[in-house]
């Protein structure tokens, strides 16, 4: 990935479990992940050679809750709450 691909984000984020973070683009807007609200991290879900492949997130209660809803197996599997929102990394 270039450097003009991230929008000048760094290539490597620190994040710490339950703690806020803001979201600054938009993800999927029809769910209300979109610029502006702030997330819960609740759990880092990583594959067997221990790569990221997707975060979990507590939204808000504004947010429709799609993912959620297409989530729940996943979520269930895990032992998050009902509630958890998956997101997945961007691709080039």
């Amino acid at each position: 990935m270039r450097a003009d691909d991230t929008g000048g984000l760094p290539y490597e984020l620190i994040l710490v479990l339950n703690r806020p973070y803001m979201i600054t683009n938009n993800i999927d807007v029809a769910d209300g992940l979109s610029n502006g609200p702030v997330v819960k991290l609740c759990y880092v879900e990583k594959d067997k050679n221990q790569y990221i492949i997707r975060i979990w997130t507590k939204f808000p209660k504004l947010c429709e809750r799609k993912r959620t809803t297409k989530s729940r197996n996943l979520s269930v599997r895990l032992n998050l709450d009902d509630d958890a929102v998956p997101i997945t990394p961007q691709t080039p």
